[in-house]
């Protein structure tokens, strides 16, 4: 048996009609639909649709806190968006660096820090990682950008980190010390999906592009809160309440 021709090292056990020739099962599942153009009818196609619409359901469930938080915070969809696409740059970085998953001051911390570092006023660069890694994608980053360009003024941005600061620093005084906001609400949404197949998100790509954008603004959107469920290219279903 052949040997798959997009690693060259595993056997193509599997046909790919769209290359007319077998692929392992694991490049079939990395490359479909990106650099490989699956037609419609191809039978491995369909069982990713079916994982994908899983995916969604069940993080339309376990985002129903988080989506409720933001929405009760914020008072625009264009915060909104911000703030969700900010939680999830975090989210991925602690992931991607295998960090534990941050105290709730210590994630206030990191959401005041990147709110100053977005001030007309130059700010000094900051020391700690997590912080420099978000704002390098605020300010270059193409879905902040099309954030940015929704009409998100530069100050309305600063103010939803601070207003997610503050609230996350009231739960750990009060009903939360243990400081589990992070766990409790971010992750149980992001946990159940995955990034690449159904956010079409590499913010590592992104920085790497190069591209960025004039003045203060950065990258789009992975979703917008809206009361009911919205897609968009990219396959996001965001949370519902």
């Amino acid at each position: 048996m052949a040997k798959c021709p997009k690693c060259e090292r595993k056997k193509g056990k599997r046909f790919c009609p769209a290359l007319d020739t077998s692929i392992c099962a694991t490049c079939c599942a990395e490359h479909r639909l990106t650099t490989i153009p699956c037609p419609q009818d191809c039978a491995h196609l369909g069982a990713e649709y079916y994982q994908r619409h899983r995916r969604r359901e069940r993080a339309q469930s376990a985002g129903r806190a988080l989506r409720s938080t933001l929405g009760r915070l914020l008072y625009s969809r264009a915060m909104l968006d911000f703030a969700f696409q900010v939680l999830a740059d975090a989210y991925w970085w602690h992931r991607r660096h295998k960090r534990p998953w941050p105290p709730d001051d210590a994630m206030a911390d990191a959401l005041e820090g990147v709110s100053e570092r977005l001030s007309a006023l130059a700010m000094p660069t900051s020391g700690d990682a997590l912080v420099a890694f978000l704002v390098e994608l605020c300010r270059r980053g193409r879905r902040h950008a099309d954030i940015t360009r929704a009409g998100l003024e530069p100050a309305r941005r600063r103010d939803a980190l601070t207003i997610l600061a503050r609230h996350i620093r009231e739960r750990a005084r009060g009903s939360d010390p243990e400081g589990a906001w992070f766990v409790s609400e971010v992750c149980p949404y992001f946990d159940a999906l995955d990034f690449e197949a159904d956010l079409d998100y590499s913010p590592a790509e992104e920085l790497a592009d190069g591209r960025s954008t004039s003045g203060d603004g950065a990258a789009g959107s992975i979703g917008t809160f809206t009361g009911g469920s919205t897609t968009r290219p990219s396959g996001l279903v965001v949370p519902r309440e």
